[in-house]
């Protein structure tokens, strides 16, 4: 999103979702999307020194904003409700939510996976990098609050800045600084007509000389701010959700002179909601291996593992009844990412991701499930337009909770995210995007359908 000195313009991308920082497109190429809209701008930036060796610089970056936060409908009303009537009693006395650790994960921050693209080649600077970007937009949504029942329609506007700064005066040691932060503003909402995610990242990585080995720390803070409508039968009842999560990520990342690379992250981090008492601590482990320079397809495969202490929260059988203890979450999962290196229009800027994720409670059944992804990746340029495009489907089954009908709880949905720009001048540039999903349950208050469409401008520098 940014220019870099005057005549080579770049584009920069971090993953939030664990290990790399990439170079990408040139100025002005629109973001890539993933299974929901939150999108960073940075990736993996690759910095030839002076000399002729190259040096990597690995920074890693996690959570990911979205046109509004994700998978709201997933969240049950973190107060008692009676199954029989439906009767919804207001005192929140009673913290608990009837929500698993990957619905907090969706609801909040979404899947944070971003695709990659090409690496480019800047020249090694001693001093800090600095790069910036403000988006100013308007648009209509026919759904900002995810109801499943009474959704209502608002104009909104919005605003989105980003920078970040690098630091490389030792090559064998590399500084990241990121900022995000984006919001809304609706004009048709009562007390949930804003909501907004702010974002902070430090990242240091240090590569002994000659050592195809790299050591990486990083620090990150998410703050996410959203309303949801979680109405009953057509009763409305609304609410703000406010997430605070702080991270912390070591790493060890291996990479030879053929573009084979592989990495092992250790994490630790809090996350809770500031409306109700719903604090939870979580460690993870992680491991990524991948292939890049191939002939025909560059590909990554990761595994991960993580486990979720809920400090407030009950554990809860099939039906949703209290049991003894609290709730333990150990997830699981492992993906793999494929790139076409063929030089057709097709198979150009082209990504096809699969994921399976298992969840298990230690304590009741409520919260085991299996979940499937599977999403497409297009990006297509033809100066002065750039687009990207991309597909989702996801399909999650519950082992043992139960619906009104004594049915296994199941769900499936998929998204949409389509964005086109056309340059301006070597700084800004104008774009219309759009962003949509749809939740499907056999369990109706669990069902619904949002779309946000949007008109801007964006300077970067």
């Amino acid at each position: 999103m940014l220019l870099w000195q005057k005549m080579i313009p770049i584009r920069l991308w971090i993953s939030l979702s664990g290990g790399m920082l990439f170079l990408l497109k040139p100025s002005f190429g629109e973001r890539p999307k993933s299974f929901h809209s939150f999108h960073s701008n940075f990736g993996e930036i690759r910095i030839v020194e002076h000399t002729q060796e190259v040096a990597q610089v690995q920074l890693p970056l996690n959570e990911k904003s979205k046109e509004g936060s994700k998978t709201v409908a997933e969240m049950e009303i973190p107060i008692e409700q009676k199954i029989e009537n439906k009767e919804i009693q207001t005192e929140k006395t009673d913290s608990d939510l009837s929500l698993s650790d990957e619905e907090i994960e969706d609801l909040l921050f979404g899947d944070l996976n971003d695709w990659e693209t090409d690496e480019h080649e800047i020249q090694e600077v001693s001093n800090w990098m600095q790069f910036y970007l403000l988006e100013l937009g308007i648009g209509h949504t026919d759904n900002p609050l995810y109801a499943a029942y009474t959704p209502q329609a608002s104009g909104y506007a919005e605003i989105t800045a980003e920078s970040f700064f690098i630091h490389q005066s030792n090559p064998a040691r590399k500084a990241l600084l990121y900022f995000y932060g984006e919001g809304k503003k609706f004009t048709e909402l009562d007390e949930q007509d804003s909501s907004g995610l702010l974002l902070a990242l430090l990242d240091y990585t240090y590569q002994p000389d000659s050592s195809p080995l790299s050591f990486g720390q990083k620090l990150q803070h998410t703050y996410n701010n959203q309303g949801m409508d979680f109405s009953d039968l057509g009763t409305p009842y609304r609410t703000k959700i406010t997430s605070n999560k702080s991270q912390a990520f070591s790493r060890m990342i291996w990479e030879d002179e053929n573009q084979m690379k592989a990495v092992w992250e250790i994490g630790l981090g809090k996350s809770s909601l500031e409306e109700f008492a719903d604090r939870s601590s979580e460690f993870s482990v992680g491991f990524t291996l991948g292939k890049k320079g191939n002939r025909w397809v560059d590909w990554e495969g990761q595994y991960f593992h993580k486990a979720t202490d809920f400090k407030d929260r009950t554990a809860k059988d099939e039906s949703g009844s209290k049991v003894d203890g609290k709730v333990k979450i150990q997830q699981s999962g492992a993906s793999l990412t494929l790139q076409p290196k063929f030089e057709d229009q097709f198979s150009r800027g082209t990504k096809v991701k699969t994921a399976f994720t298992r969840a298990r409670n230690g304590d009741g059944g409520y919260y085991d499930f299996n979940r499937w992804k599977i999403s497409l990746s297009k990006e297509l340029e033809s100066d002065p337009w750039q687009s990207s495009f991309s597909l989702g489907y996801k399909s999650t089954d519950y082992l043992e909770r139960l619906t009104d009908k004594n049915e296994k709880f199941q769900k499936n949905g998929w998204n949409l995210d389509l964005r086109i720009s056309r340059l301006i001048n070597s700084h800004w540039k104008t774009f219309v995007k759009w962003t949509g999903e749809e939740d499907r349950s056999n369990d109706p208050d669990y069902s619904y359908q949002s779309n946000f469409w949007s008109w801007g401008l964006s300077w970067e520098k």
